[in-house]
């Protein structure tokens, strides 16, 4: 997947397919105007479980509370 479409459907498959709900505004950005498959909303804990299979730590509570305070769609809501 190249291109700014692919990148944006990298991030949808992991945070979720942005929408009004989440970020109020965003029906009226150009791209918005694309017909996405609609993913639910951060599956970000799936791909960075707290512990691996091996019971190894992998992301704790601490350091997923701060990437999804990263990772919110809604510029104004970005609070780090």
């Amino acid at each position: 997947m190249c291109g700014p479409d692919g990148l944006l459907l990298q991030i949808f498959d992991t945070l979720g397919t942005a929408s009004e709900k989440i970020w109020a505004g965003f029906s009226e950005l150009p791209e918005a105007k694309a017909n996405y498959s609609k993913q639910p909303y951060n599956l970000l804990r799936r791909k960075l479980p707290a512990v691996s299979f091996t019971g190894s730590p992998v992301l704790s509570d601490v350091g997923f509370d701060l990437l999804n305070r990263l990772f919110i769609y809604d510029p104004e809501k970005v609070n780090i």
